[in-house]
């Protein structure tokens, strides 16, 4: 009796452990879409709290289109060498490829690649 008794048990804690893990699995949740834009930097803008302005990067591309980008603390920037660098060191004229997120708060930089 006591074996059944443990056994019961065990399938019960079993089956309450697995309803908890589904429970907190996000459904219908879709994974983040990236695109890309490659072209020239157009400007750099670092963030002003006093002026209220949010750290930024414009890229024009081939068909001379510009698009503006947010760059966050997560946003990675590599320069030509492949190494970690910072916004600031992002100079107009040098060709860049961006990976984005497009958010409600518009184009979220990703990663910033230089490329030449």
């Amino acid at each position: 009796m006591k074996k059944s008794w443990a056994i019961f048990l065990s399938v019960a804690f079993l089956c309450a452990v697995v309803a908890v893990t589904d429970a907190q699995q996000p459904t219908g949740t879709t994974p983040a879409l990236y695109k890309t834009c490659s072209g020239r930097i157009d400007s750099v803008t670092l963030r002003d709290v006093t002026k209220g302005t949010n750290s930024e990067i414009v890229v024009v591309d081939k068909t001379n289109i510009k698009m503006a980008f947010v760059v966050i603390a997560k946003t990675k920037i590599v320069d030509v060498q492949g190494a970690v660098t910072t916004l600031d060191k992002c100079q107009k004229g040098q060709q860049v490829i961006v990976k984005y997120s497009p958010t409600a708060q518009g184009n979220e930089a990703v990663t910033i690649k230089i490329t030449k």
